[in-house]
């Protein structure tokens, strides 16, 4: 799944288009859902026509980010991971490519952001790595 950041975006928009992350948003409520009826959701949103909706599953079956699976007169479309899933790949492959790509500047601007943090969350973070430690010995 190829990833591109937009940081003037919030959450994982910064990573997919508003509508790509509504349809996303449907198809982790609603597993093996037609398009059209993922089409009548988006609706009550936003005005789209039924062929943008169509596109945009189609782009995201070819990206990866949706499945489609014939049943039996129409397409289903599930999404190709949980969301939990999802989010755990956008982040290792965003921080993976941040810290290849300056590892000293990465390590340090994290630390900024975590000495920023509330003592609690640093804890778990903390904890977090402990059993990473743990699990590689």
């Amino acid at each position: 799944m190829k990833i591109i950041f937009k940081s003037s975006e919030q959450g994982l928009e910064k990573i997919i288009g508003r509508l790509e992350r509504a349809i996303l948003d449907i198809l982790w409520e609603n597993q093996g859902i037609p398009g059209r009826e993922i089409h009548q959701r988006m609706l009550k949103e936003r005005k789209l026509a039924y062929t943008t909706t169509l596109t945009i599953l189609d782009r995201m079956v070819k990206k990866g980010s949706a499945l489609r699976k014939r049943g039996e007169s129409l397409f289903l479309y599930y999404p190709s991971m949980k969301k939990e899933e999802f989010e755990h790949r956008v982040a290792s492959t965003m921080i993976k490519g941040i810290y290849e790509m300056a590892p000293s500047p990465a390590i340090s601007v994290f630390v900024d952001i975590l000495s920023g943090m509330d003592e609690s969350k640093i804890n778990e973070i903390i904890r977090q790595i402990e059993k990473k430690k743990g699990q590689s010995r």
